[in-house]
C-alpha cells in the first residue's frame, strides 16, 4: 500500500511542479504585464494619425510613464493598481510641429489625464474613462499591432 502511494505521488509530482512554475509568469492583463510592456497607440476615438510615428507609453524605473506624444516626448506621474489608473503632472519637450500634430498631441495628453481604469486583453491595453468607456487603445510593442478601425 505504501508503495502505491509513493508511485502515485511520484507520478503527480512533475505536474504539481509545473503548475507551480507556471503561476510565476506574469498573467496577461496583470499589473506586472502592464508595467513591463511598452505600448503604441492604436486608437484614440475620433482621430486618425500618422501610423509611422504613433504615440507611445511605457512605465519607467522611477514609477512614472513616458513616451512620444505625436510631436514631443513626455513624462508623467502615474498611480496604478489592479484596475485603476491616474495620470497627472505631464511634462513634455517643447518642439514645434504642424498645427494638426499639435492639436492631436494636446488631445492625446488630455485623454491620458482622463483615464481612470485600465485592462489588458491579450496584446491590447485599454484605458477607460470613469464611466468605463474605452478612450484609448494601445498595442504591445514588440508584437506587430495594426491600427484598430472600429
Amino acid at each position: 500500500m505504501l508503495t502505491r502511494l509513493i508511485r502515485a505521488t511520484s507520478f503527480l509530482f512533475p505536474f504539481i511542479l509545473l503548475a507551480g512554475c507556471s503561476s510565476m509568469a506574469p498573467e496577461s492583463g496583470s499589473l506586472t504585464d502592464l508595467q513591463t510592456s511598452s505600448w503604441v497607440l492604436n486608437k484614440l476615438p475620433g482621430h486618425s494619425f500618422d501610423t509611422d510615428r504613433r504615440p507611445t507609453l511605457r512605465f519607467n524605473d522611477e514609477g512614472n510613464i513616458e513616451g512620444y506624444s505625436g510631436c514631443n516626448s513626455y513624462t508623467a506621474s502615474v498611480s496604478v493598481n489592479t484596475d485603476d489608473i491616474r495620470i497627472t503632472d505631464i511634462y513634455g519637450t517643447k518642439r514645434l510641429c504642424k498645427d494638426s500634430a499639435m492639436t492631436f498631441e494636446a488631445e492625446f495628453l488630455d485623454a491620458l489625464t482622463r483615464a481612470r481604469m485600465w485592462n489588458v486583453e491579450g496584446k491590447i491595453l485599454n484605458l477607460k474613462s470613469s464611466s468605463g468607456d474605452v478612450i484609448m487603445k494601445f498595442g504591445r510593442l514588440g508584437n506587430p499591432a495594426r491600427p484598430i478601425t472600429n
